[in-house]
């Protein structure tokens, strides 16, 4: 007689990915379906948007927006798929065994690549860092200065410089001791 539980009894949990790529929409058997079909719609929307619109979308970008959705679907249908059932297939934990769930070794590792590739090739890898002008820079300055000198941190020696120790023998190791001069 063996000591493993005994099997869920009912019907077979699905994730929907198969459904999902089949049909490009989200099965209704998942909760929240709606929401998310609506989700992944409004980021296609705006990946189209982003390329300047649909009028100036080349076939191949088009495939490629079409292929990113497709993938984020797969990602968010396995997470949601996860979060609910555990990342370990419980038949294999129950012998003792650490395996994924399939559906992680076949459709999400795979997924986040083709998503990351198709990123690039959008040209969307990389958001650009906005670069401050001279003026921000400057009152950026000013404002740290105003902020010392409220705060009585001003330095006589120069504003925002920290004064150097002279070469006459001034302890520089924070002690506060003094060397005799020679």
């Amino acid at each position: 007689m063996s000591n493993l539980p005994a099997k869920p009894k009912g019907p077979p949990v699905t994730h929907g990915i198969k459904f999902w790529l089949r049909h490009g929409k989200i099965n209704p058997s998942i909760r929240g379906y709606k929401k998310l079909q609506k989700f992944l719609e409004d980021l296609e929307r705006q990946l189209i948007e982003e390329q300047g619109g649909a009028t100036n979308l080349t076939a191949a970008r088009e495939m490629l927006i079409r292929s990113t959705i497709r993938g984020y679907g797969v990602i968010l249908l396995t997470e949601m798929y996860v979060a609910k059932y555990s990342v370990i297939r419980p038949d294999m934990a129950r012998r003792g065994v650490l395996q994924y769930q399939p559906i992680i070794e076949r459709s999400y590792w795979g997924a986040m690549a083709t998503i990351r590739q198709n990123l690039m090739a959008l040209g969307l890898d990389r958001a650009p860092i906005p670069e401050p002008s001279l003026a921000e820079i400057i009152r950026e300055f000013d404002a740290e200065k105003v902020k010392a000198e409220a705060t009585g941190q001003g330095n006589q020696a120069g504003e925002g410089e920290k004064k150097q120790p002279e070469r006459n023998g001034d302890d520089v190791s924070g002690q506060g001791e003094e060397r005799g001069h020679e």
